[in-house]
């Protein structure tokens, strides 16, 4: 499956409104009478997660999970694509919202089960994460921590850089590490800023 591609309809602050064209290509009635709807949306960075209701002529429904990679190029005159996958398909982004999940009917089908509880896992560490203290996120700048790539120990502290808009892990010589190297790493921390 590829990308599709097309200039936006829908727009906020003079940038493409992923939701609202997520929410058009979900929308829809086939020749048959199946009729498309998107119950609720939500966008976690530039992928969107939908629960979706397809309702039969005959009035009988299901509701699916459905995932859109988006991505925006003002600088094209196509300046919006995506790439819409279903749960029955395991799609690799599992941070879909409980709120989404909450709203799907059961299903039989192994693969949209298996990504169903990877989201509800996911949530759930999400929620763990926000309430520890020493998680990255809830680090104050200057925090220092410290962790292993193989046999060498790194040693980064939090700054904020004036031309980001969040703090970055600096080591303080030639590199700065994204927090997920540093997550899947394990780290210690040494000081709390």
């Amino acid at each position: 499956m590829g990308w599709t591609s097309y200039t936006a309809d829908h727009y906020k602050n003079n940038m493409v409104d992923r939701v609202k064209e997520c929410e058009s290509i979900l929308t829809s009635e086939s020749e048959t009478g199946i009729k498309w709807q998107p119950l609720k949306i939500s966008a976690k960075g530039s992928t969107v997660y939908a629960a979706v209701k397809r309702t039969e002529p005959d009035g009988h429904f299901n509701i699916y999970a459905e995932v859109i990679l988006t991505k925006v190029s003002m600088k094209h005159w196509d300046n919006f694509c995506y790439k819409e996958i279903d749960e029955t398909s395991g799609p690799c982004e599992r941070n879909c919202p409980v709120s989404i999940l909450k709203l799907l009917t059961p299903t039989d089908n192994e693969t949209a089960n298996k990504w169903r509880n990877d989201c509800y896992l996911n949530a759930e560490m999400e929620a763990t994460r926000r309430k520890d203290e020493n998680a990255l996120n809830n680090l104050p700048v200057g925090s220092t921590v410290e962790f292993h790539i193989g046999e060498e120990t790194i040693r980064v502290t939090k700054i904020n850089v004036a031309y980001r808009k969040r703090p970055i892990w600096y080591d303080g010589f030639r590199y700065r590490y994204r927090p997920s190297l540093i997550n899947g790493c394990g780290y210690t921390v040494i000081k709390r800023g």
